[in-house]
């Protein structure tokens, strides 16, 4: 069965070239399979290793679905920095003069 190959690929140690042909095979999958190659895809998402949940993820995002708040990536607060003025201590400052 087609659908149990392509769950092998995605779940099994394949490269990363062949984890996204085996996604793409179950994004094209059409009638009463479509479902089940949904639900692969959404098993694939709680895989550990982070390329298959990544290309399950973005298989999923291109079929038009919602990802569950838990399998998407986690942003890192990046803090604002501040902008100061530098002090000119024995510098003498600039002075515009006419010619």
């Amino acid at each position: 069965d087609g659908l149990d190959i392509l769950k092998s690929v995605l779940s099994g140690n394949f490269s990363v070239t062949s984890k996204n042909a085996a996604a793409y095979g179950l994004r094209k999958m059409q009638g009463r399979m479509k479902k089940m190659a949904y639900e692969v895809l959404m098993g694939g998402l709680k895989q550990q290793d982070r390329t298959t949940s990544e290309i399950c993820r973005n298989a999923l995002l291109l079929l038009g679905h919602a990802i569950p708040p838990e399998f998407l990536p986690k942003r890192k607060v990046m803090k604002k920095s501040r902008i100061r003025e530098i002090p000119r201590k024995n510098r003498p400052r600039r002075t515009i003069g006419t010619r």
